[in-house]
């Protein structure tokens, strides 16, 4: 599959599933770059026993809006938070580099759509 046509299966894909090809490629590959629900379960994953001053420094020296719903850590490991829309455009600009690794996307993307579309031409 080129990856130009990678890129316009991506775009059809859902917010959800984009996020996921993106924490799967992180897991492995670029950790500081996780995006996660900026939820309850993000502080107890991350800071449960943590020194409670680690957690404001986090949060002080970070840019956290507590109206979005998705947060990482940037480039100093303070805490930035996300509206929907800055995580997927995120996402969308890590997609060449999902695109090196099929075993990421191969759920998600079917590589045979690009093999039906040119036997119907």
């Amino acid at each position: 599959m080129t990856e130009e046509r990678f890129m316009e299966l991506w775009d059809e894909l859902t917010f959800q599933q984009k996020l996921q090809c993106h924490q799967e490629y992180c897991i492995e590959h670029n950790p500081d770059e996780m995006i996660s629900t900026f939820d309850e379960q993000f502080f107890e994953d991350n800071y449960s026993g943590s020194d409670k001053m680690t957690l404001v420094r986090h949060i002080c020296f970070g840019d956290v809006d507590w109206e979005d719903g998705y947060i990482r850590y940037n480039g100093y490991g303070n805490l930035k938070s996300l509206s929907e829309r800055e995580a997927l455009e995120e996402i969308d600009d890590a997609a060449s580099y999902i695109y090196e690794y099929p075993e990421i996307w191969k759920h998600y993307i079917n590589e045979d759509e690009e093999e039906d579309s040119e036997d119907e031409e």
